[in-house]
């Protein structure tokens, strides 16, 4: 959910999300086991629109058409990080990487060029900052033959980035019209990542609903925007719907109404 700090109407509002309610940027170095004998290293970047692209390296052991091989591999990666809302789950992050593959295998005596490829899925699981992830992949060695695996991978999640965010408003009555409301506003990842928006509002003080509605519009991460609306008196959240960095931002309904 949220935690609301009430600033002063038409001013500031500040709140945090950092409970079922997630955004995720995983740029960054990533290190981790495979198939019980090697490792995969790899970097990340994500675009405003949650693809990914990267690429790395790894080693692993293998046996195919009975013989062990070793082998080492270059790799590039393309891959998605979307999010939505289930019902008695809350907002679920879901992680989907293909890797496309080339190297040596060595089996002791020759050295054989190989290819082959790679999936990997999951979703977040924020309490042990991972993604658990399912691997299925296949690689081919020219006149040897090929193997397909299937197993499993804890991707963990850089350190600085929990899912976390903060969002500020600041904002003020338009001179031109006093129900118009006219800022800017800003959402801070926990890794320290910035998105800038300009806002557009609009409150009436002659309506008993006492709300205060906001759009807000990213001005450096294209594709972004946030629609909130806001009680008033108490600075608290009615509504909040959007996208950001390609993955739905919206406040959860109660569990109750999912049934």
């Amino acid at each position: 959910m949220f935690l609301p700090i009430q600033g002063a109407f038409a001013e500031m509002y500040f709140y945090t999300f950092d409970d079922d309610l997630y955004i995720w940027d995983l740029t960054g170095s990533y290190s981790e086991p495979l198939l019980g004998t090697g490792n995969l290293n790899f970097d990340l970047t994500q675009d405003d629109k949650g693809k990914l692209a990267g690429g790395g390296d790894a080693s692993f052991d293998m046996d195919i058409e009975g013989y062990n091989f070793h082998f080492d591999m270059d790799f590039t990666i393309t891959g998605t990080i979307t999010e939505k809302y289930i019902c008695h789950r809350g907002n679920i992050a879901t992680l989907k990487m293909s890797l496309k593959f080339k190297g040596t295998a060595d089996d002791g005596d020759d050295i054989y060029n190989f290819t082959g490829s790679e999936t990997i899925k999951g979703d977040a699981d924020v309490d042990s900052g991972t993604f658990v992830c399912t691997v299925k992949g296949k690689v081919t060695i020219k006149g040897v033959g090929s193997e397909s695996f299937n197993t499993t991978l804890d991707l963990t999640i850089p350190s600085d980035m929990d899912g976390s965010s903060t969002l500020e408003i600041d904002a003020a009555s338009d001179p031109k019209k006093s129900t118009k409301l006219l800022g800017d506003g800003s959402l801070i990842l926990s890794n320290g990542e910035t998105i800038t928006f300009s806002v557009k509002g609009k409150y009436d003080p002659k309506d008993i609903r006492d709300l205060c509605t906001f759009n807000l519009t990213s001005t450096n991460v294209k594709g972004s925007k946030l629609a909130i609306t806001i009680w008033h008196n108490t600075g608290s959240v009615k509504s909040l719907n959007g996208k950001v960095l390609g993955q739905n931002f919206k406040l959860g309904v109660p569990r109750s109404a999912c049934w």
